[in-house]
């Protein structure tokens, strides 16, 4: 999406591109064009680039939470009509990925692509898009410009 892009763009650029990995996490509902730009983007930019399909992971994910919710509403009635759970197990399975790699390897740290109108509007996800060692543009809203020129 534009927050990975500009997180992507301010890392390449500030710590050099050979010191970047871009991490494409498509999901079911990710379309081809999001696949084929971020794959653009990273050659682009000039950074190592890998793709991890987290389709596997959200569905086993669902099936576990969906066995789970249903013996909860066994003795517990107040389930939410609206449930933003598949997004937040999107969100959840990025981080968890980009994690596994700055735990893997050393000089490596998760980058939080959260933004300051996601956190306004209570659409980030904590322990998903704001987790990360770093949030470049965490106090930044989605209308105002990186740079003004």
């Amino acid at each position: 999406g534009l927050d990975s892009c500009a997180c992507a763009t301010l890392c390449a650029d500030a710590l050099g591109r050979e010191n970047v990995i871009g991490i494409s996490m498509p999901s079911k509902i990710t379309s081809n064009t999001s696949k084929n730009d971020a794959k653009e983007l990273a050659q682009n930019l000039g950074i190592a680039f890998f793709e991890v399909p987290i389709k596997e992971i959200q569905d086993c994910m669902t099936d576990k939470f969906n066995s789970l919710f249903d013996e909860i509403s066994n003795t517990w009635q107040d389930r939410f009509k609206a449930s933003y759970t598949q997004d937040n197990i999107q969100a959840r399975s990025r981080a968890t990925i980009l994690w596994g790699v700055a735990n893997e390897f050393s000089k490596t740290f998760a980058i939080a692509t959260s933004d300051k109108s996601e956190s306004y509007m209570g659409y980030a996800t904590i322990n998903g898009d704001m987790s990360g060692s770093f949030a470049p543009i965490a106090d930044i809203t989605k209308t105002k410009p990186l740079l003004d020129a």
